[in-house]
């Protein structure tokens, strides 16, 4: 503990203004977060599907290269610091019944737009 009568050091500059990166994170932060939950969910979904959803997904996985990190990029890459730097969200896949073309979702039901994040 430093003494009362001796002055605390000061760092020395870096040259960063601090108090503008903080804003300009703090402008992108609840986008991405929002961003982050909302894939979370969708990706929760397709781990979770029954049938021939299961099928269709663990067909479009065996598809990928292991090595291909595509998907989760955008999260684990760097952070932008303007809202228009924010990199493209992964493309989308449908898992379509190839009976009828419908969407199919988590649960098996038909529905209108259940896709997967792999590609």
């Amino acid at each position: 503990m430093a003494s009362p009568d001796k002055a605390t050091p000061i760092a020395p500059r870096s040259g960063v203004d601090w108090d503008a990166a903080l804003a300009a994170y703090n402008a992108v932060r609840p986008p991405h977060c929002a961003r982050v939950v909302t894939t979370a969910r969708s990706w929760g979904e397709l781990w979770h599907l029954e049938g021939t959803p299961r099928r269709q997904r663990n067909e479009l996985l065996r598809e990928r290269d292991p090595y291909d990190y595509t998907y989760t990029d955008w999260i684990y890459g760097p952070t932008s610091l303007t809202p228009n730097e924010e990199p493209d969200l992964y493309p989308t896949r449908s898992l379509a019944d190839p009976a009828t073309g419908a969407s199919i979702t988590s649960n098996g039901a038909v529905a209108g737009a259940a896709t997967a994040g792999v590609g």
